[in-house]
């Protein structure tokens, strides 16, 4: 189909696989550590130079996903379409290495489904981020440093991930599982137990992320969390942007940490002037802390209680892991 479209073979392939994650659920944008497998359905592009050196293109092997092309010096995501992730990551790279490459002809392709929580829009930034550090000859870049460039590239799109799907695309090991840490981005990989099969099913209910506010309404209420547990045991709040840093801080267990969230924490939810209160703070402040979340009211109390218990799972579940026991009681 590249030849079809673009009248000649591709130079290059690339490939960014989706993934499943075992257990660390909205808490790698807190700091905290997860435990996700890379899966065998990937995102693929297909690129070579274009005769122009002007032009970037973006087509999909699926006719019903509309083209793109723009100037290559003028490359903006300022709408959230498909190809909005394929620019997300193009950018990444090139303002992280400060060059441009040539004009350049893509096309997508892939086996992640789409919107079924495998992480295929990640993939897909992945997959672009990859091929333009291809054309940009860049050999100083790791995987892990590509992993985090292409986690803060995806906010173009709009959605304030915490680097999970990005570094286990970038990161994962056949056979294993990997427990990611973050901040900076570090992998070490796990054995998953002998006795325990993972059935991935699909259930057909499409979820994207990018199209809603809910996971960025998490995120922001995590982030005041940290902030004002941090206000309330005498801290500098303005150093604590995670939970997970706030943990380390005060030299707390995921359980003391738990304890805290529910010693200076009410379960009510909280307006801004409640939080603009207690760190007192400007409301530009408060704006630049909340991101694109579009809350109203923030629930600290339940988004830190359950961070703090999957933090705890997490550990849990990496020490049976390790352990490898002949009978798992579910």
């Amino acid at each position: 189909k590249f030849k079809q479209k673009f009248g000649e073979e591709p130079s290059f392939l690339v490939r960014a696989p989706g993934r499943v994650n075992l257990i660390g659920e909205h808490v790698d944008y807190c700091g905290f550590p997860v435990l996700p497998i890379a899966i065998q359905q990937d995102v693929v592009i297909a690129g070579r130079t274009d005769h122009t050196d002007r032009v970037l293109t973006v087509s999909n092997s699926d006719e019903s996903f509309q083209d793109y092309s723009c100037n290559i010096r003028n490359v903006q995501v300022t709408e959230v379409k498909w190809y909005s992730y394929v620019l997300a990551g193009y950018l990444g790279i090139a303002q992280r290495i400060n060059s441009l490459p040539p004009g350049l002809q893509l096309m997508v392709d892939g086996t992640v489904p789409r919107s079924a929580g495998l992480s295929s829009s990640s993939a897909l930034v992945c997959a672009s981020a990859l091929m333009t550090a291809v054309f940009l000859k860049d050999k100083t870049l790791t995987r892990e440093s590509t992993a985090e460039i292409c986690a803060k590239a995806e906010r173009y799109v709009g959605t304030e991930g915490g680097g999970m799907d990005q570094a286990i695309s970038f990161l994962g090991v056949k056979g294993k599982a990997q427990l990611i840490n973050f901040n900076p981005v570090r992998c070490e990989p796990v054995s998953l137990p002998d006795s325990v099969t993972f059935v991935v099913a699909n259930c057909m209910v499409n979820k994207w992320k990018a199209d809603g506010t809910d996971f960025n309404n998490r995120v922001a209420d995590c982030r005041l969390a940290a902030r004002v547990i941090a206000a309330k045991l005498g801290l500098d709040w303005n150093q604590i942007k995670q939970l997970q840093p706030l943990m380390v801080a005060q030299n707390m267990t995921p359980k003391e940490l738990l304890e805290n969230v529910e010693k200076h924490l009410h379960p009510d939810v909280y307006t801004k002037d409640e939080i603009m209160g207690i760190l007192g703070t400007s409301e530009s402040t408060f704006a630049t802390i909340i991101g694109k979340s579009s809350n109203e009211v923030f629930r600290l109390y339940d988004r830190a209680v359950h961070v703090a218990g999957e933090a705890s799972r997490v550990a849990e579940f990496r020490r049976i892991c390790d352990e490898n026991p002949s009978d798992i009681q579910v």
